[in-house]
Parts: C-alpha cells; sequence; structure tokens
C-alpha cells in the first residue's frame, strides 16, 4: 500500500475529530449548542471479536476485543488488539518449508453509529495504531521455543476502517457482523511482501455493556 492512502484516511479521522469539536454555535442566550448535545451521555462497553482475514493468502483467525466509552449513543472511543491464533505457512524463498506467521494488531478505535436506537443499524469503526509480525519455525508449536523460533520479524503502522451491521439484543448485549480492510506501512521481511499483509476481514463482535 502507498503510504499516501494512510495519510488520507488518518486525515478524514482528524478531520472528522475536528469538526465535532467545532460544531456549535451562540443562541440568543448565549448559550452554546454542540454536537454531542447539552448533556452528554457516557455509556462503556467490552466486547469478544473474532476475525476471519487472508495474511500471505493464508485464511487466517483473529482473536481479540475491543473497548471504551460510547457518547450520545453515536460516537465510540477506545482501544482495540488482535492475535493471529492459526498459522499461515509458507515456503521462504531458499526453500524452507516449516515457516509459519505470528503476531497481531492494536490501536485506538474510533466509530459513528447511524440510528443507533434502532434493533438494526450500522455503525463505522476506525482503528489506527501498530503491530509486528514474526516468522516462526515450528513443526509442533509456533511458541514452544520461546524466542528461538523466530527467524524474522518486522513491526508496522495499520490503518484499518470498516463497516458493520450491530443489533440491539438486550440492553447490555449487541451483536455485530462487518468487514474491515487492513492498510499496512512499515513492514520490511524477507519472504513476504507488504502487500501480502493487507487484505479484508470479516468479524463478528460480542459487545458487552451500558447502552
Amino acid at each position: 500500500m502507498k503510504i499516501r492512502y494512510i495519510i488520507f484516511f488518518t486525515g478524514l479521522v482528524m478531520l472528522a475529530g475536528q469538526t465535532v469539536a467545532q460544531q456549535f454555535e451562540y443562541a440568543d442566550n448565549n448559550q452554546v449548542k454542540t454536537l454531542l448535545g447539552g448533556q452528554v451521555k457516557v455509556r462503556g462497553f467490552g466486547s469478544v471479536d473474532l476475525k476471519v482475514s487472508q495474511w500471505n493468502k493464508q485464511t487466517t483467525l483473529l482473536v481479540g476485543g475491543h473497548g471504551g466509552v460510547i457518547l450520545n449513543n453515536q460516537f465510540t472511543l477506545g482501544l482495540g488488539g488482535y492475535g493471529i491464533t492459526t498459522r499461515s505457512k509458507f515456503k521462504s524463498s531458499d526453500n524452507q518449508d516449516n515457516l509459519y506467521l505470528g503476531g497481531g494488531y492494536g490501536g485506538l478505535l474510533i466509530g459513528y453509529s447511524i440510528f443507533a436506537r434502532e434493533i438494526f443499524h450500522v455503525h463505522f469503526p476506525i482503528l489506527f495504531g501498530g503491530g509486528g509480525i514474526d516468522v516462526l519455525e515450528d513443526e509442533d508449536n509456533i511458541f514452544s521455543n520461546g524466542f528461538d523460533n523466530i527467524k524474522d520479524s518486522t513491526g508496522f503502522f495499520i490503518l484499518e476502517p470498516g463497516v458493520e451491521i450491530e443489533i440491539n439484543v438486550a440492553s447490555f448485549f449487541r451483536l455485530a457482523i462487518g468487514g474491515t480492510y487492513r492498510f499496512i506501512e512499515g513492514s520490511d521481511l524477507n519472504d513476504i511482501s507488504q502487500s501480502d499483509l493487507e487484505n479484508w476481514s470479516t468479524h463478528i463482535s460480542f459487545k458487552f455493556g451500558k447502552f
């Protein structure tokens, strides 16, 4: 991925935040009107997430979660993180074929919901942060030798926008199904290109909290 796409999407996020901060006007009684309204309702939540995606052309399951606060049942601000739980096998340029990928990513998560009080509604999340990928060598257990089985590793910057359908199952439980696209910048693995780490993801989230 070209870095200009990361700059573009990050700029949109910053512009949206600036717009939220500046959207107010003075009424006749000198009260300030804001986008969030005069009384801000703050709610908290946490989730367990399952993601299916392709890393290096191999289907992979990622497990993780996110949590934070919801402002006026529309704006979400929190943190999220995900780790690879299945093996993505590949062969290196020197024909070594017992190699697998491990690692994950996480960062700041912001979002906006449309018609959040309806049973079915749309939510737009954006995660941006960082992560790391390790090239591991082990036939039986990719974590059995500690750091001895790491043959290559890299860090990267990630931007992951998406869209999901949320279902208000109960006052304390929401189910979300959606998709995201993973943009990566800064990876420098020897045998895996940066584009092989970028792809679509589908996910299901189980969200618990006070909505």
